[in-house]
């Protein structure tokens, strides 16, 4: 298979299995005594306000030649705001960021492999409920450092998504640096223009 986002799926996920890509959600009321414990289990965790920021990536989409939309999120005290462009048109949810509820160490690590290290290394948060049905559930995993070509942000958005693969996404930094031009230029190179959806042709492959 040519295409390089799943070449580089691989390499940033190295252990991950996403075989319980949804977790169990927990009341409000259980809020604070999870996210305390989860501090217990990981002396290193880090909450939430750590991650504010704009991330831009990719989500898989089957209205894409390269199986692929842009994906941008937008989190701040406030909101967790989520935009998809799927080739179709963009998809926009949103849910208030007290509705993140910060998981374990132990449940970060049910969505790897046994042997995998990368749970460590990570931060995860859960969206308990929202008006918005489909992120109810849905998963963030902050790597709280990266190397190389290594995504910032992986989001577990369920089974029938992660089955056409996962969606990964770049922190403000990494933009600057030039990781998301890089990858898209890598996409112009092997499949010519309009290889992906993008948000500013309105959700669409090319813009009209």
């Amino acid at each position: 298979m040519k295409l390089i986002y799943v070449i580089l799926v691989l390499a940033l996920l190295g252990g991950c299995a996403s075989t319980n890509p949804v977790l169990t959600s927990t009341t409000e009321t259980e809020l604070h005594a999870n996210t305390a414990s989860a501090n217990e289990n990981d002396p290193e965790v880090s909450t939430i306000n750590n991650y504010f920021g704009h991330y831009v990536g990719f989500s898989p989409t089957d209205q894409s030649p390269t199986r692929i939309g842009e994906m941008q999120i937008t989190l701040d005290s406030d909101y967790l705001v989520i935009k998809f462009a799927t080739g179709l048109e963009v998809l926009e949810g949103k849910v208030a960021t007290s509705k993140l509820r910060q998981l374990s160490l132990a449940e970060v690590s049910n969505e790897f492999e046994a042997e995998s290290q990368q749970p460590r290394n990570i931060d995860g948060f859960q969206v308990m409920s929202a008006h918005h049905e489909d992120l109810s559930g849905i998963i963030l995993l902050f790597w709280r450092t990266v190397t190389d070509h290594d995504a910032r942000l992986i989001v577990l958005l369920g089974q029938m998504s992660q089955i056409l693969g996962h969606t990964m996404l770049y922190d403000e930094k990494q933009v600057e640096e030039g990781m998301f031009t890089l990858i898209t230029d890598h996409l112009d190179e092997n499949f010519g223009e309009f290889t992906f959806p993008r948000i500013s042709y309105d959700g669409k492959l090319r813009p009209e």
